[in-house]
């Protein structure tokens, strides 16, 4: 993308020192205007999108905190399943930026890529949780017959015996 746009730049440049150059100024001035917009418009889709995964975060660790299977003090494994999705605003927006969708990650829930689960298991210290993600998985807790111990709008927390699995909504 940088190579085309310092192309559209020097071409901006060059119609833009031509004297009669008038429907080529106005297209500069147009396409230029829309990168204006849509920079500002990727910019919001991003920080919408970060919040609305920090909110998702948090209501999950506030659940986790509160269950007693969390207090015992021993090792609990934990497993997410299921993505947040994209934050309403981002789902609301027309459709005239469909591009934002590629654009934007959804970055809480299982996507197949550890740093996206990162700063769930170490920004938030979680005490004596053990991540089971990847190639160290030990079992797949989504085989398992667990209780459901907490269930919300957004994410069904199940577990027993040290182990936990959230299903995000």
């Amino acid at each position: 993308m940088y190579g085309f746009t310092v192309l559209l730049a020097f071409l901006g440049i060059f119609i833009c020192h031509t004297q009669k150059a008038y429907m080529g100024k106005l297209a500069c001035l147009a396409l230029g205007w829309c990168f204006f917009v849509f920079s500002f418009t990727y910019g919001n889709a991003l920080e919408t999108q970060k919040e609305y995964a920090d909110f998702r975060m948090e209501l999950v660790i506030d659940d986790l905190k509160d269950l007693e299977l969390m207090q015992s003090g021993e090792e609990i494994t934990v497993q997410i399943e299921g993505r947040i999705g994209y934050a309403p605003a981002i789902k609301n927006m027309p459709n005239s930026y469909r591009i934002i969708y590629r654009l934007v990650p959804m970055v809480f829930g299982e996507t197949g890529n550890m740093w996206d689960q990162y700063k769930f298991f170490h920004y938030y210290e979680l005490k004596n949780i053990r991540q089971n993600f990847g190639s160290d998985v030990a079992e797949d807790l989504t085989e398992c017959k667990l209780p459901i111990l907490k269930d919300t709008m957004y994410h069904t927390i199940k577990g027993e015996d040290g182990r936990v699995l959230i299903e995000l909504k």
